[in-house]
């Protein structure tokens, strides 16, 4: 019988080992794990024992990498890309050539330093009233799903608040396709923009059906409050601004939404000339709070079109937008 090399059973190391038999184990020969470079002669069957696990070991797989590895590689290598542009997305974030968002505070309180930079702050100032208004007046996919639940409740419940409506653009989009001879439409806005608003509709270029208001107390009691892209701006919480006015609302219906499943974020928005601040909410607590405030939650939608990644914090990830219809709790049969 010749020699040839084996893992041993004690140690599992390659060693030359005299004697083998079918099955090309060996048979006499094996080390002794107190003393390592000494021979030992054992039986058949102990070196068969032993051979098997460093055998087993020896034939095992190599480690299988953890699932979702192949998405965290591509994340990284995303965020390695994008880290130059967001130094330099930083050293422009103060001038006018900066991006749409740059920053990202925790609270609205920290983001006011950053903001108190800029010379145009906020959107109660009228130039900014001309940006993006004929964009705003198409219709959008995202516009459907609220035609759907305006169409439904309308009819019985006329008064209709469309909180940061801007000149009234969501009326103006919606009003070739569902009928609002018969609606109440008031529309809440800041003072710079009402006033821009009501010197239009004197020289005609709005409709006379549009109310335009700037205090909340002046509105009418509303049967429907339309939030269409307003909650992103709203600088107090949702639940304060629903408990301010005259009655709480029968049907809530909110749309582009700016939510993340990480914490919340205040971003600062180039818009025209001024800046404002952005919020991203978190979703999960966004959704409960609307549960606490006694709405429940008809309908839900994803508007796919419309996410965000701040420039200057890409790693944070893209933020979502969504659609909600609610109804009051107490409104439910």
């Amino acid at each position: 019988m010749g020699r040839r090399n084996w893992p041993c059973g004690s140690c599992g190391l390659w060693r030359r080992h005299r004697g083998t038999r079918p099955g090309n184990i060996p048979t006499d020969v094996a080390c002794d794990r107190r003393d390592r470079p000494r021979w030992v002669q054992v039986s058949g069957a102990q070196a068969h024992a032993r051979s098997l696990p460093a055998m087993i070991v020896m034939a095992s797989p190599a480690p299988q990498l953890r699932p979702g590895w192949r998405k965290a590689a591509n994340r990284a290598l995303r965020l390695a890309v994008a880290l130059p542009r967001a130094g330099a997305a930083r050293l422009l974030a103060a001038t006018e050539h900066s991006a749409r968002f740059s920053g990202a505070y925790n609270s609205s309180a920290a983001l006011t330093p950053a903001l108190a930079r800029f010379k145009t702050r906020g959107y109660d100032d009228e130039s900014v009233v001309d940006v993006s208004f004929d964009e705003m007046c198409r219709r959008e996919t995202w516009d459907y799903p609220i035609l759907f639940w305006l169409g439904r409740y309308l009819p019985d419940l006329p008064f209709v608040l469309d909180a940061g409506g801007h000149l009234g653009t969501k009326y103006i989009a919606f009003s070739d396709l569902i009928n609002l001879s018969g609606a109440h439409w008031t529309v809440h806005d800041l003072p710079g923009i009402v006033r821009a608003a009501r010197a239009r509709q004197n020289r005609g270029e709005l409709p006379a059906a549009i109310t335009f208001e700037d205090r909340l107390d002046q509105t009418p009691a509303t049967d429907i409050l339309l939030v269409s892209g307003f909650l992103p701006y709203l600088d107090i919480p949702f639940s304060e601004f629903v408990a301010a006015l005259r009655r709480r609302p029968k049907v809530i219906l909110l749309n582009k939404v700016a939510v993340r499943d990480g914490a919340e974020i205040f971003t600062i928005e180039r818009i025209g000339s001024a800046r404002v601040p952005y919020r991203i909410r978190n979703r999960s607590q966004w959704e409960s709070r609307i549960s606490a405030m006694g709405y429940e939650m008809l309908d839900s939608w994803n508007i796919s079109e419309i996410g965000h990644v701040i420039p200057t914090h890409p790693w944070l990830g893209r933020s979502k937008s969504r659609g909600y219809a609610l109804l009051r709790r107490d409104e439910i049969e």
